[in-house]
């Protein structure tokens, strides 16, 4: 661990810069390193230039690392609080805070924020005192400092402020959990918030939580995640993932689909090389049980721990080490839960190295089935993973098929993105009342409620016009697309008759025949009479064109042709975004 002092530059001399050049000298004598800060115009620069000079100030800083930051820096308070902040992210550690002149009431967020507080004037530390109410008796230091003390007074006041910093030092007892996170749109951060809020309610052990994020993660919301954790008793700790390592898979169907935060997991070993054990969780989880027992569990000298996926199990989906024969299905786990024995890694391969070396021969294909990192995580970890019980990494999309009540373990919401109002699950409705309590994430709720609205409503119009369309002299009815379950359960609603019939094969068809009635080709909807017939078509059909060759053929939606998921609920293999 290294000590680091804030020293401004390129200022006027006051009285202010003087001092804090004087006590940035003792600070050296000390043994401290100076982090330089340059006085400039701020309103000049645009959120990216700033966002690049911040990071070219920490810069020198690592994990661990310490910092004092003199206020007032001149910058003005917008600038010292981003700095503040993305101090925390470089070393996981909010900056301390010396005060060597007067600073007004919108300062006082970041005095909470910070472990210690030092002012060198009397009448200074009896405003701050004032202004920091409780905070101050845990947190505030006064030792007097000014521009004609000794040197040997201004080391003494840097060595009293810092005395018994080891106290200030993580808990070693606490239960380290990480997580992972990219949040282009501003809302995953806020699900981060909720898992880790869950993980808090249910775990009786202290807590350090261990955050992996990148520049899409903006102060705000680090500022948002700090609190959260900070209110519930917790440690919180901040590391800056380069993006530049993932340059190859950018731009890849994985990566679109899901988020380059998945890739995160693979540098825990090398990130935290001061801790021995790790409990991974995806953002999308909620943890409804005492975290300390699966701390606790037996891992049979395995190096990670995880839970066979369910829904590949279950056949439901597969993936490309079980189509190619190098993993069953039974073996595969999902990566969304994981204990993670570090040192165990760490002495058997290098997991990043591991990782690319493996992605690099079986995943040059870019397909939407492709899962490279979890596929290549079974790989890495073929015969040397710890099965848990399945309630440790509970599948919500299977759980809500099965109807059952709320149980001890850890829900994954992978995949299942919308709460299905419509048959809610205790589970959903606990979820949803974490979510309530994050205050940020109140709205993203409340947009979900009014796209839902809005989805219930286009569906019961589309049933209305569809309705019209059946009323009176039968229509033909053409179903295109392959059995799915939206599918089925309109061919149950309708009453089949001659005539009607399937296009699109599936592997149910016998002889060309689906529930008794021909399957054609898709050019048997030329030879139709327009205003006979109706379709009903899976947008997926036809390898993905259905829509546009029923567009090409002059067909309208609602009127010559519904979409099956749109006039089914969720459950019935409906749209539920």
């Amino acid at each position: 661990m290294k000590i680091h002092i804030s020293n401004i530059h390129n200022a006027a001399l006051s009285d202010r810069v003087k001092l804090q050049h004087k006590l940035a000298e003792a600070g050296h004598a000390l043994g401290m390193y100076e982090l330089g800060i340059f006085s400039y115009p701020v309103d000049s620069d645009t959120p990216e230039q700033l966002s690049t000079r911040l990071d070219g100030l920490v810069s020198s800083l690592e994990h661990g690392d310490r910092v004092i930051l003199q206020l007032p820096t001149g910058n003005g308070r917008e600038f010292e609080e981003k700095l503040a902040w993305r101090i925390q992210t470089y070393t996981g550690h909010y900056p301390f805070i010396l005060v060597s002149t007067e600073i007004g009431k919108d300062y006082l967020s970041m005095l909470h924020s910070s472990e210690r507080v030092l002012a060198v004037k009397r009448w200074l530390y009896e405003d701050l005192k004032k202004l920091m109410g409780r905070d101050a008796s845990e947190k505030l230091f006064f030792h007097y400092a000014d521009e004609t003390t000794s040197e040997l007074n201004d080391r003494a006041c840097l060595t009293g402020f810092l005395d018994g910093l080891g106290d200030l030092k993580e808990n070693k007892d606490a239960i380290q959990v990480c997580f992972a996170l990219h949040d282009n749109d501003g809302t995953y951060s806020s699900r981060v918030a909720v898992a880790m809020l869950s993980v808090m309610r249910k775990t009786k052990s202290p807590i350090c939580f261990h955050i992996l994020l990148d520049e899409s993660v903006d102060e705000v919301n680090r500022r948002r995640l700090t609190k959260v954790a900070k209110e519930n008793g917790a440690e919180i700790k901040f590391y800056v993932i380069e993006n530049s390592i993932f340059q190859k898979m950018k731009n890849t169907i994985f990566v679109k689909r899901y988020s380059l935060a998945s890739m995160y997991r693979l540098l825990i070993p090398n990130l935290l090389k001061k801790l021995n054990r790790i409990i991974y969780l995806d953002a999308d989880v909620m943890v409804n049980c005492d975290l300390t027992n699966l701390w606790n569990y037996d891992t049979h000298g395995m190096p990670i721990s995880a839970v066979v996926d369910s829904g590949i199990a279950r056949g439901g989906a597969s993936a490309l080490p079980i189509k190619t024969g190098m993993i069953s299905k039974e073996k595969y786990f999902n990566s969304g839960v994981l204990t993670m024995e570090l040192d165990k890694i760490r002495s058997e391969q290098n997991l990043w190295d591991a990782f690319f070396k493996l992605y690099s021969e079986h995943f040059q294909s870019d397909s939407k089935e492709n899962m490279p990192d979890q596929d290549v995580l079974n790989l890495i970890f073929e015969n040397k993973v710890n099965y848990l019980p399945e309630n440790w990494n509970i599948l919500t999309r299977i759980e809500r098929l099965n109807g059952s009540c709320l149980r001890s373990g850890i829900y994954h919401f992978a995949g299942d993105k919308w709460i299905q109002y419509e048959k809610i699950a205790e589970f959903y409705r606990l979820y949803l009342e974490l979510r309530e309590e994050v205050s940020w994430e109140k709205s993203v709720v409340n947009n979900e409620l009014i796209h839902l609205l809005r989805l219930n409503e286009y569906k019961i119009l589309q049933l209305q016009n569809l309705a019209s369309q059946l009323t009176g002299s039968r229509k033909k009815l053409i179903f295109f697309g392959k059995n799915t379950l939206a599918m089925k359960m309109l061919c149950k609603m309708f009453a089949l008759r001659d005539g009607d019939y399937f296009i699109d094969k599936d592997p149910i068809d016998v002889d060309s025949t689906r529930y008794g009635l021909p399957v054609k080709d898709a050019s048997s909807i030329v030879t139709e009479e327009r205003g006979s017939f109706i379709v009903i078509v899976i947008p997926e059909a036809n390898n993905g064109t259905a829509l546009k060759n029923l567009e090409d053929l002059g067909l309208q939606n609602g009127i010559d042709y519904f979409v099956a998921p749109s006039l089914t609920t969720a459950s019935q293999g409906g749209y539920e975004a």
